[in-house]
């Protein structure tokens, strides 16, 4: 009988902390987005299976061809993507070790420029005594206008993030403590830090090229 109890109450322990496992890792999103969070750089490049050779990779970066950015633990994400930084991207833990990334098709630079303009705009229209334009549905609240926004997929595998472009292409990314990354993609960053910097994107710039094409045409 003692035996039998002792068996019992082993049994139940196992089972206690394998439900609190799986409470932990399957069903807490809080837990999933740990292997996100964190400063990421761009190390590889696959399209159609093909991984772009690390001399490649070194010469687009060259040429300014650089891609890196920061998943902050609030669900927000900064990207700096081949000579321009993106400001408006949003990203969940949908599962273990997959996430879902949104980008809106606006630089910072623009962003910039968007809001000086309707404050200008703003002003004009305040000496004149005339009435300010209404917002479209197309524009935020601050009159930047977003005409598109993008989702991509995040997998976390073998400590890198495989970012799903299409069907065709992958990105992979390394966590990276970089400090000057770091800074540039702090909240108090903003676009006057970044260079003028003109990046052609021709046909053999892979997955790469692809997605600098999708957010920037």
């Amino acid at each position: 009988m003692r035996r039998r109890l002792i068996t019992f109450a082993l049994t139940a322990l196992a089972l206690c902390l394998a439900l609190s496992g799986c409470l932990s890792t399957a069903d807490n999103a809080e837990v999933w987005k740990t292997d996100f969070t964190g400063v990421w750089e761009l190390t590889g490049d696959v399209t159609d299976g093909k991984k772009m050779g690390d001399e490649q990779l070194a010469a687009l970066k060259q040429q300014g061809m650089d891609c890196f950015f920061v998943l902050n633990e609030m669900g927000t994400c900064r990207m700096y993507l081949c000579g321009e930084s993106f400001n408006r991207g949003t990203w969940t833990a949908t599962a273990p070790n997959k996430a879902r990334l949104s980008f809106a098709a606006i630089t910072a630079r623009e962003e910039e420029e968007a809001a000086a303009a309707a404050e200008a705009e703003a002003e004009a229209a305040a000496k004149s005594g005339e009435k300010a334009p209404e917002e479209t549905d197309d524009e935020e609240e601050d009159g930047i206008q977003v005409t598109a926004t993008y989702d991509f997929i995040l997998t976390f595998k073998d400590d890198q993030l495989h970012l799903t472009v299409d069907d065709h292409g992958t990105l992979i990314f390394d966590r990276t403590t970089h400090v000057a990354m770091s800074e540039y993609l702090d909240s108090t960053a903003t676009a006057r830090e970044t260079e003028e910097t003109t990046v052609v994107v021709s046909g053999d710039t892979g997955t790469l090229g692809r997605m600098v094409k999708r957010l920037r045409f």
